[in-house]
């Protein structure tokens, strides 16, 4: 009884979009701070080299997750990710900014932007680039 009750409610709960978002992203920013972190301390490079590369792969891999486990959408492939990439230039470019013009440590920069755009980062997500609205198959 208690283990269905656990699966049914797990079910429901991963039938829910923001959670499913906050599962990949969590991991996701988890998996991109940390190399970055490790990267640019133990090697001694800019942050921002390890930082554009490894979120631009995870970026990569979140965005099939994102198609096929988030927001469930199967067309305009190429289009989504033309603009799931300007989401991806803005979070570079805000933890640069963050860095550079507040002065901040590059890991507070990234944390900081990281919980400042979750939310709207989701929202951007779910109303243009990934919405279900007059989809046109893809060729």
């Amino acid at each position: 009884m208690a283990i269905e009750l656990l699966h049914s409610a797990g079910k429901k709960l991963f039938g829910i979009k923001i959670v499913r978002y906050t599962i990949v992203g969590g991991v996701s920013t988890a998996f991109t701070f940390f190399t970055t972190l490790f990267i640019t301390e133990y090697f001694g490079v800019n942050y921002l080299i390890p930082y554009v590369i490894v979120l631009g792969l995870v970026t990569l891999f979140n965005f099939f997750l994102a198609m096929k486990f988030i927001f469930k959408v199967k067309t305009n492939y190429l289009s989504r990710f033309i603009r799931y990439l300007v989401v991806y230039v803005i979070n570079v470019l805000l933890v640069k900014l963050t860095e550079k013009y507040l002065q901040v440590h590059y890991a507070f920069a990234i944390i900081g932007v990281t919980i400042l755009l979750f939310l709207v980062k989701f929202l951007i997500y779910d109303h243009f680039v990934f919405h279900h609205n007059k989809e046109i198959p893809s060729k």
